[in-house]
């Protein structure tokens, strides 16, 4: 792994489908590992939409859930997301 020298290196990091089960172990797992990252989008569907979610532990860490279909794919440099079977 490189190393991380300023804010400025990390990355943009986005979940979508935040609230489903897949999306809510990778939150989980940012946060146990401590993950670094410059800032996190949690995506899902509209209905989600400015629920908070907490992350690390802190209400600063408290995030809002944005609507998947409003944020630009390309502002983002690390993108988790899952494809549902079936």
């Amino acid at each position: 792994m490189t190393s991380l020298d300023t804010v400025d290196d990390l990355p943009n990091v986005g979940i979508v489908g935040t609230t489903g089960l897949v999306g809510g172990m990778r939150l989980t797992l940012l946060a146990e590992r401590d993950f670094p990252l410059k800032s996190l989008r949690l995506l899902a569907s509209e209905r989600s939409a400015g629920t908070r979610l907490p992350f690390r532990d802190t209400e600063i860490g408290r995030r809002y859930i944005r609507s998947a279909m409003n944020v630009s794919p390309n502002s983002l440099a690390i993108r988790l997301c899952h494809e549902r079977a079936g």
